[in-house]
């Protein structure tokens, strides 16, 4: 049922689909059995950089990995399909510029260049995008990540309640 529930919101197959019965038992057990992080998870960041490429498309909700400069270096594949973009419009670029030029701004960006130069970087808050298919209530987390960078972790709400375009208010913190 969680495969099921995953395979709607990421549009990512998790069962192995290549004819033979074995691969496909194998594979439902390996994600049954293993213990993936969760958005609430303590130190996701930590948990996240644990994984293969091949794991992390397997969250339920989007993974974005940014280098020191905010340059996209990775992306989940429920980011991928949940923003529209897909790797080859996104790797290499400037994240808040050239890939979601909508939250650059000081209720996202500036956030996460406040907590920067405070320190480690661990916060989590709401936020209501105004991105181009419309308003999102987004729930975001950034965490530091080992590399210099950050990694932003965002599930977004998908019942079409955006709050009324208003900006909801974050709780920030480790």
């Amino acid at each position: 049922m969680q495969a099921a529930a995953f395979q709607r919101k990421c549009g990512v197959d998790v069962l192995v689909r290549n004819g033979s019965d074995q691969a496909v038992v194998v594979r439902r057990a390996v994600f049954a059995m293993t213990p993936f992080p969760s958005f609430h998870t303590k130190n996701l960041a930590e948990a996240v950089e644990a994984l293969s490429p091949d794991e992390l498309d397997l969250l339920p909700f989007g993974v974005t990995g940014l280098d020191p400069l905010n340059v996209v270096r990775l992306r989940n594949r429920c980011e991928q399909d949940l923003s529209g973009f897909d790797d080859s419009a996104a790797l290499g670029r400037l994240f808040f510029v050239d890939v979601a030029p909508c939250l650059n701004t000081s209720a996202f960006k500036g956030r996460i260049d406040r907590a920067r130069r405070e320190g480690k970087l661990d916060i989590h808050f709401s936020f209501v995008g105004d991105f181009p298919d419309g308003l999102r209530e987004l729930n975001v987390r950034v965490q530091s990540a080992g590399d210099g960078g950050c990694w932003i972790f965002m599930e977004r709400r998908q019942d079409g309640d955006a709050g009324n375009g208003r900006k909801l208010e974050a709780s920030e913190g480790s």
